[in-house]
């Protein structure tokens, strides 16, 4: 298999308390979920900058990221339609995409907002 495609559909996210034992451990973590609510990939944040490659458990994915994108990464997941997580276990690469969608969209929304209110 190379790369794998999945809408996500649902995301869930927590953040963690401080962890004295473990200073470096990831301090908030987003779940994504598929149409079939499958558990798709678990995104943990932490602010330290050590790399960690992604790996695949039981078909979900484990990534690591800094805490720096987690607030773009939010954003995209209220702000757009569809989204998109890809990994590709050749590559050991994960990415969080946006659909193909019509640019200018949320302008004539906000040009017309008077018609739906």
């Amino acid at each position: 298999m190379s790369a794998k495609n999945v809408y996500v559909r649902r995301y869930q996210y927590e953040f963690f308390g401080p962890d004295k034992k473990k200073p470096n451990k990831p301090i908030a973590a987003i779940f994504l979920y598929s149409d079939k609510n499958e558990h798709v990939a678990s995104i943990f944040f932490s602010s330290e900058d050590e790399v960690r490659m992604p790996v695949e458990q039981n078909g979900m994915v484990i990534a690591h990221y800094s805490l720096a994108t987690m607030n773009p990464i939010i954003d995209m997941l209220r702000n757009e339609k569809p989204v998109i997580f890809c990994w590709d276990d050749i590559a050991q690469t994960t990415r969080i995409a946006s659909g193909n969608e019509p640019v200018g969209e949320e302008e004539l929304k906000k040009m017309f907002s008077f018609l739906y209110m």
